[in-house]
């Protein structure tokens, strides 16, 4: 089971890289929700491998981004916002946007997988 989990964690953030990389910002959070439409799993685990998947992406490539740059479009955009120019506020308040969007793709995957499943029924005999 966390087996599992950790290889739908670094699947949807190997996949978000890509596709963001090559197309806009939210195709990130589909990836969340593809993966774990054609992967089985509970609900709950489409939540959180969707959440920490992108989270921590988003985290990354906003830390590598702001110490690439010396900080110095960090620091403007968190003086416009109320985060009275924190730079670590910033990048941890757009790591909780990217988890927040991958997290509901990643529910939405999940909970659109059961919706196509068949229904299980308890007795074999059918009604004639």
């Amino acid at each position: 089971m966390m087996k599992t989990f950790f290889l739908k964690l670094i699947l949807i953030a190997l996949l978000a890289w890509a596709a963001q990389y090559i197309t806009v910002w939210f195709a990130g959070p589909l990836t969340a929700l593809l993966v774990n439409l054609l992967w089985r799993g509970t609900s709950v685990q489409g939540f959180f491998t969707g959440f920490f998947g992108l989270g921590l992406l988003w985290f990354a490539l906003a830390f590598y981004t702001d110490n690439a740059t010396d900080g110095i479009l960090t620091v403007k955009m968190a003086a416009i916002l109320p985060l009275k120019g924190s730079r670590i506020g910033l990048i941890l308040m757009a790591s909780l946007i990217g988890a927040l969007a991958g997290g509901l793709c990643g529910w939405t995957g999940a909970a659109a997988r059961k919706l196509n499943a068949p229904e299980k029924t308890g007795s074999r005999s059918h009604a004639k």
